[in-house]
């Protein structure tokens, strides 16, 4: 993993990797840990994931384009598909996106956090996987059952559970998803 760009993509979230009660193991394993487009559609997603890379290297190169391209791909080389972090930062990024400007508007690290919590992934601190061996793997278990979509109707064991489903969550894209969820519990794109 490239250290910079990692820490890059935590400054978005507001991740300080040194904070005991924060999420910096957490993130460095979600790094770590691909995440597979299983519907077609969600390659778009995957796509929303790696183009962090290129605004990461757009900043780093000012703005220089065939600069910023060229490290894009060496990160592309070096990272190979898109990690469940990167998603997981887009699609927290979209989140905010859909909610700017209404009452429920806030940054993509909160957001970042409530689908920490969506996942169960919010008890996994950097504290708790030092003091708890098997964090390394409950983490895994979890991150394994979203990515392969060993989720339920309700979307439970996602990215974005439901209360009410109308479809089934496991087979629905990413996106939609997303937009089930906001309409559930936010009432704004209805």
């Amino acid at each position: 993993m490239n250290e910079e760009y990692f820490e890059w993509l935590l400054n978005i979230i507001g991740i300080d990797p040194e904070d005991q009660n924060g999420y910096g193991l957490l993130c460095s394993q979600l790094m770590d840990t691909a995440f597979y487009p299983i519907l077609e559609m969600d390659e778009n997603r995957w796509e929303d994931g790696i183009r962090y890379r290129y605004l990461y290297a757009m900043e780093k190169e000012n703005g220089d384009a065939y600069r910023a391209g060229m490290l894009s791909d060496h990160l592309d080389d070096i990272l190979g598909g898109c990690s469940v972090l990167e998603l997981m930062i887009a699609m927290a990024d979209r989140m905010w996106c859909e909610l700017e400007g209404s009452r429920y508007e806030a940054n993509t690290g909160y957001w970042f956090r409530v689908l920490l919590g969506n996942l169960g992934l919010d008890i996994y601190t950097n504290n708790e996987y030092l003091c708890n061996e098997a964090a390394f793997f409950d983490v895994e278990k979890i991150v394994e059952k979203m990515v392969f979509r060993k989720y339920g109707f309700d979307g439970r064991g996602g990215l974005f559970p439901l209360q009410n489903p109308t479809s089934d969550q496991s087979r629905e894209e990413i996106a939609t998803q997303m937009n089930n969820y906001l309409m559930e519990n936010y009432d704004i794109l209805g």
